[in-house]
């Protein structure tokens, strides 16, 4: 009888320890999406992220998401397609300057040329 007990207690204490578990998972996993990251620490010097309890090593501006039951860091497609986008936004501005500087060589030419011009006109007349 004594061991039917301990039995019991036993697989109680397993039940409560899987189902608390289960319900954490189930608060916290239920929607995919990113992890709030101020919930999450990153150390620079290892790279590493810890986000519900696990660690990643990850660079320090990805993300880490929920896919189903799982704590993952972002795809690589996204993460990467991130990065892609800001660059040709740096890209886009770096055309839109050197757009404005080849206008304004353009107009400093033109300028140039009609110094030379009336430089040559002042010449031709002292002459």
């Amino acid at each position: 009888m004594k061991n039917y007990r301990i039995l019991i207690v036993m697989l109680l204490v397993i039940s409560v320890v899987v189902f608390s578990n289960r319900t954490i998972y189930a608060l916290t996993l239920d929607e995919d999406g990113p992890i709030d990251m101020s919930e999450t620490t990153y150390n620079k010097e290892t790279g590493v992220r810890i986000a519900g309890g696990l660690r990643f090593g990850i660079a320090e501006d990805r993300q880490v998401v929920h896919y189903g039951s799982d704590i993952q860091p972002e795809g690589l497609d996204k993460y990467l397609g991130k990065k892609m986008d800001k660059m040709a936004e740096i890209l886009e501005g770096v055309l839109n300057r050197l757009v404005n500087i080849e206008n304004r060589l353009e107009a400093l030419e033109s300028s140039t040329e009609q110094l030379s011009k009336q430089v040559d006109d002042i010449k031709n007349n002292l002459q």
